[in-house]
């Protein structure tokens, strides 16, 4: 196929006839050597009058909507500099320049201009299109970029863009309210100075980000993060690429969690304390059921043989079984009690009448009480209890608390241990202590102590301790202290050095005949458990 340089004559016009927009073929100082029929259109003039004008001087002397080609403007484009240019580099030069009616209105037209030979001559073929006005397409980008800027600004999240060096170029208001620090400290900032992030944060990001781009499906890492203040809150962090420009750049948006988390922690918690306790229920029904079928079981065989063979015994054989009958029916009627305390207490049912009592009078009628067991395993039981001392308190109950303290001191000591009952004033309230020597409290089953189904289990430890027993009498007797407006709590060196149960109560003092508030609050110690009224 011919080239337009092999063209001539008329072969070459018709070639030019045939090109899109206005062409012009000028020679090296501007003069107009040929043009087709759409430029004379545009010029409105003969063709004998286009080819005598240089074309930087042309203007459109009819039509007042056609086009002028405004002398200032041309000059400005300099076009004999782009021919000489063409003379040492044949690439096509494009330019955007204006063309000016002859009313005044100005109209964007693109030049594209391109060196040939004609008629052995060098020459150049210009081609002129309409073109967009650059002020409207750069109205147009900065619409857009204030729209992205804005929609950038009010995102709900925290957001930053990172450029292909992984620096960041921007970040939005939102990101400066979560971290605290200013954008303009965080712009130009390589991920690994992020001030927030925490070492070996962003190396887990920038492997995030490198799975992202093999696997779109990456779960999105939830992380904590300090502000400037000092604050630890929990971010969910996620990434997109996004062009800008004709360069591929990273969106970061970081969602401030920190509720979820703390939710989802005491969630956790709450469950964990669930299985927790039903745990600890089963392990109460199944203590329950064995402290009711072995007192049955002594009961029920005890009085069968003595029905049996009762003619056939002696009477020393006989008050045997008697008293193995009745120690089977007084503790088969102490768990009951418990049980029934226990019912109460979890309904709300039970209640405290508080009348003025003399502290000394509860605890021995409490050491009576459990005398058996006290008894049975050899204690020494030492009282330092002043006699003048009264409480305001329901005597019923408070004897309960103290049988209950007792008898687990007696059984949780090995034989022939020691048991300490004291009592001093401490703020306008008794101080109560019941102490041993025995199997002792290790500090991590202080948080069992008091608790529905706090049993503590202690198989193995030593043969000589009784273990026995529902799991519930701690409970009750945090409750039934709570309800004097009193605490209790536990103390203890550790394991075989024996524990302290202290609590309070509130003192009798003229005309107290209500339900107190709150009693003092007890010592802080490593090696206590505590329980508060409530």
């Amino acid at each position: 196929m011919p080239t337009l340089d092999s063209l001539s004559g008329h072969a070459f016009h018709d070639c030019i006839e045939c090109m899109p927009g206005a062409a012009f073929i000028v020679d090296k100082a501007g003069w107009i050597l040929d043009c087709n029929q759409e430029a004379v259109t545009q010029l409105s003039m003969h063709r004998e009058a286009v080819c005598k004008e240089r074309i930087f001087m042309l203007s459109a002397r009819q039509a007042p909507t056609q086009l002028a080609i405004s002398t200032k403007v041309l000059h400005k484009m300099n076009l004999l500099k782009v021919f000489a240019e063409l003379q040492d580099d044949p690439t096509p030069r494009m330019l955007k320049i204006p063309l000016v009616t002859s009313i005044g209105e100005k109209t964007w037209y693109t030049f594209t201009i391109s060196r040939l030979v004609h008629e052995k001559k060098n020459c150049f073929l210009i081609l002129a299109h309409r073109a967009p006005d650059p002020a409207a397409d750069l109205d147009a980008i900065e619409a857009s970029e204030q729209q992205y800027r804005h929609l950038f600004d009010t995102q709900p999240f925290a957001m930053m863009i990172f450029n292909e060096k992984m620096r960041v170029s921007e970040c939005n208001f939102k990101m400066e309210v979560l971290t605290g620090y200013p954008m303009g400290e965080l712009v130009g900032l390589t991920f690994s100075k992020l001030p927030f992030l925490r070492p070996g944060q962003a190396d887990m990001l920038l492997e995030k980000y490198s799975a992202y781009l093999q696997n779109n499906d990456v779960e999105p890492p939830v992380m904590p993060i300090t502000t400037r203040d000092g604050r630890e809150i929990h971010v969910e962090v996620s990434g997109t690429n996004v062009m800008v420009g004709k360069k591929m750049h990273l969106q970061v948006i970081a969602q401030d969690v920190t509720e979820n988390v703390k939710m989802q922690h005491m969630m956790a918690e709450e469950n964990k304390r669930l299985k927790e306790l039903d745990a600890m229920r089963k392990s109460f029904i199944t203590n329950a059921s064995h402290e009711i079928k072995t007192p049955l079981t002594s009961i029920d065989g005890a009085s069968a043989f003595l029905a049996d063979k009762f003619a056939e015994l002696d009477d020393a054989s006989k008050r045997g079984l008697i008293d193995l009958v009745r120690r089977g029916s007084r503790r088969l009627k102490a768990l009951l009690e418990a049980l029934l305390d226990f019912s109460g207490i979890e309904n709300k049912e039970v209640s405290v009448k508080l009348v003025p009592t003399t502290l000394i009078d509860v605890i021995n009628e409490a050491i009576t009480s459990v005398s058996y067991l006290i008894t049975k395993r050899h204690h020494h039981v030492n009282l330092f209890v002043d006699a003048k001392i009264r409480v305001l308190a329901d005597k019923a109950k408070l004897e309960q608390v103290l049988e209950n303290l007792l008898s687990n001191a007696a059984k949780n000591t090995s034989p022939n241990g020691h048991i300490e009952v004291s009592a001093v004033i401490s703020n306008n309230a008794c101080l109560i202590s019941v102490k041993d020597d025995g199997v002792g409290i290790e500090p991590d089953e202080m948080g069992k102590l008091f608790q529905k189904f706090g049993k503590l289990e202690r198989h193995g430890y030593r043969a000589d301790i009784d273990i026995q027993g529902p799991g519930i009498g701690l409970y009750i007797t945090r409750e039934i202290i709570a309800l004097h407006g009193g605490m209790i709590w536990a103390e203890s060196p550790g394991r075989g050095k024996g524990a302290t149960f202290k609590f309070t109560i509130p003192l009798a003092l003229a005309g107290d005949h209500h339900v107190p508030g709150d009693g003092p609050v007890p010592p802080s110690s490593d090696s206590s458990g505590a329980c508060s009224g409530k």
